[in-house]
C-alpha cells in the first residue's frame, strides 16, 4: 500500500461518521416503533436527516481545497477535475435511473468544477460567493418551491429526465447547488482560516439553530421564514446542519491525541476514505434486498437497526484490511481508472 502520511485524518473520520449518517437515514425509520427504546432510536435517526449530507459536501469543499493547495500549478489539475466530475455525474445518472432516486453524486459532480474554479480567485471570492449564495436563498426558495410540485413524484422521489435534470441539480433536488454549495465553500472557508475562528463560528451557529428551532416550534406553518425546510432549502436548515457539521469535524481535530490515534479513530478513518464503495455498497447490499420484502421501506425499525450493524461488522474491518493492501477502496480505485489518479490530503 502506498503510504497516506499527507491525508489530513480527522476528514476520512469525519467522511466516515458522514457515512454511517446517512446509512441511518436510508436504514432506520424516524417514527413507527412501538416501544420506548424504538421511539428513541426514531428520534436519533431524524437528528441526522440533512446533517449526515452537509458534512459529506463540507468535507467535500475542505478536501478539494487542500487537494488544490499542494498542486497550486499542475497544468493538468483543471482537466482531472473535469473528468472526475464527469465520471461522479455518469455514476449519479446511472444510480438515480436504475436503484436510487437520488441525485447527490450528480450534485457533486457538479460542485466540483464549481468550486474549483471559483477558489481558483483569491480567496475572497469564495467568502463573497459564499455571502452571495447564503442570502439569495429566500429569494430561491420562492423561484423554486413551484417546480416541487412538478419534479417530485407522489412516493416522494425526484423525477430525472431532461426537462427536469437542471432545476433538481440547482433549485429543487435532494441537493441543490443553490444554497448545498454554501456547504462546499464554507468547507473551503474552514482551510484558509485559524480553527479557533471555526469554532466560535460554530457555537454561534449552533446558538441560533437551537434558537430557530424554538421560534419553528411556535411558528410551525411551512411558509413561516424560521421554517426548517430541506426542499427547498431554507436559511435556518442551512444553519442548523453547517453548525452540526462543523462542529463534528472540528470536534475530531480537538480530541486528544491518544483517541485520535486509537484503533477505533483508525477504522472509522478507513471506512471514510472508501466513502464512495460504502455509499453505493450499502444500497446494493442491504437496501435493495430489503425492498423485496419491503417495497414501500416501511420496514420495522428493529430490522434497519440490524441490517445497519450487520453491514457495519464486516464494512469495517473489510475496510481496514483492503487499506492495508491498497490506497483506494475498490469503487475509488476503479473510478481512478477512468480519470486518473491524483492523489490528496483530504
Amino acid at each position: 500500500m502506498t503510504p497516506a502520511s499527507s491525508r489530513r485524518p480527522a476528514i476520512d473520520i469525519a467522511r466516515g461518521i458522514a457515512v454511517m449518517g446517512m446509512m441511518v437515514e436510508h436504514l432506520i425509520p424516524t417514527e413507527g416503533a412501538p416501544s420506548q427504546l424504538g421511539r428513541l432510536v426514531n428520534t436519533a435517526s431524524g437528528w441526522f436527516t440533512g446533517r449526515s449530507a452537509a458534512l459529506f459536501f463540507v468535507l467535500a469543499g475542505m478536501s478539494w481545497a487542500i487537494q488544490m493547495d499542494q498542486r497550486p500549478s499542475a497544468g493538468d489539475h483543471q482537466w482531472y477535475v473535469l473528468r472526475r466530475a464527469v465520471a461522479l455525474i455518469a455514476v449519479g445518472c446511472i444510480l438515480h435511473l436504475t436503484v436510487w432516486p437520488t441525485e447527490v453524486l450528480i450534485a457533486i459532480g457538479c460542485a466540483l468544477p464549481i468550486a474549483t474554479f471559483v477558489r481558483r480567485g483569491k480567496d475572497r471570492a469564495v467568502w463573497i460567493v459564499l455571502v452571495v449564495i447564503v442570502f439569495s436563498i429566500p429569494f430561491v426558495g420562492n423561484i423554486a418551491r413551484p417546480w416541487v410540485a412538478q419534479d417530485w413524484n407522489d412516493a416522494g422521489e425526484p423525477l430525472l429526465n431532461w426537462s427536469t435534470c437542471f432545476r433538481l441539480v440547482f433549485f429543487d433536488g435532494c441537493y441543490p447547488l443553490m444554497p448545498w454549495l454554501a456547504f462546499v465553500f464554507a468547507g473551503m472557508v474552514a482551510i484558509q482560516v485559524q480553527s479557533r475562528r471555526i469554532l466560535w463560528f460554530t457555537g454561534a451557529a449552533a446558538v441560533v439553530s437551537f434558537v430557530l428551532v424554538g421560534v419553528h416550534q411556535l411558528q410551525p406553518a411551512i411558509e413561516s421564514p424560521f421554517a426548517i425546510e430541506w426542499v427547498p432549502t431554507s436559511i435556518p436548515f442551512l444553519l442548523v446542519c453547517g453548525g452540526a457539521a462543523f462542529a463534528v469535524m472540528f470536534g475530531i481535530e480537538a480530541l486528544p491525541q491518544k483517541v485520535a490515534t486509537s484503533s477505533v479513530s483508525e477504522w472509522l478513518g478507513c471506512f471514510g476514505r472508501m466513502s464512495l464503495t460504502h455509499y453505493i455498497g450499502h444500497i446494493l447490499l442491504v437496501v435493495l434486498p430489503m425492498r423485496q420484502w419491503y417495497p414501500a421501506e416501511e420496514w420495522p425499525t428493529r430490522i434497519g437497526v440490524i441490517a445497519m450493524v450487520g453491514y457495519l461488522i464486516i464494512a469495517i474491518p473489510f475496510s481496514v484490511l483492503w487499506l492495508r493492501r491498497f490506497y483506494r477502496g475498490p469503487i475509488e480505485w476503479t473510478l481512478s481508472k477512468f480519470v486518473g489518479s491524483e492523489r490528496d490530503g483530504g
